[in-house]
């Protein structure tokens, strides 16, 4: 069996519970006004305020064609549509990120 090093494994897992997330590729740093001329509304509160869009009320769950997902803030690329998958929680889901730990979660204090 091959081994893959861009496999997040449960190991994987608890080190992040543990020390968080490494810094993103990128970070841009601007005003909240200067956010809200390039994003719309609900792009502002989801990515700037932590807000949630509601469950089952985005086109991309149903959405699967080949392609990439970007952040909508900076563009980093963060998943590949090959690894989405339908969980029925009413968000897209994905199995694995682009590079590991490209996805702009903050870190965890979490303890496991």
């Amino acid at each position: 069996m091959e081994h893959n090093d861009d496999i997040l494994t449960w190991r994987g897992v608890l080190q992040l519970a543990q020390n968080g997330n490494p810094a993103p590729p990128r970070r841009m740093e601007i005003s909240d006004a200067q956010w809200q001329v390039h994003l719309t509304p609900e792009q502002f509160y989801v990515t700037r305020q932590h807000g949630t869009e509601r469950a089952h009320s985005s086109d991309m769950c149903t959405l699967f064609q080949p392609g990439r997902y970007s952040c909508v803030c900076c563009g980093t690329e963060l998943f590949d549509a090959s690894t989405k998958f339908d969980s029925q929680s009413g968000w897209p889901s994905f199995t694995q990120t682009v590079a590991p730990m490209s996805s702009p979660t903050p870190p965890t204090t979490a303890t496991v």
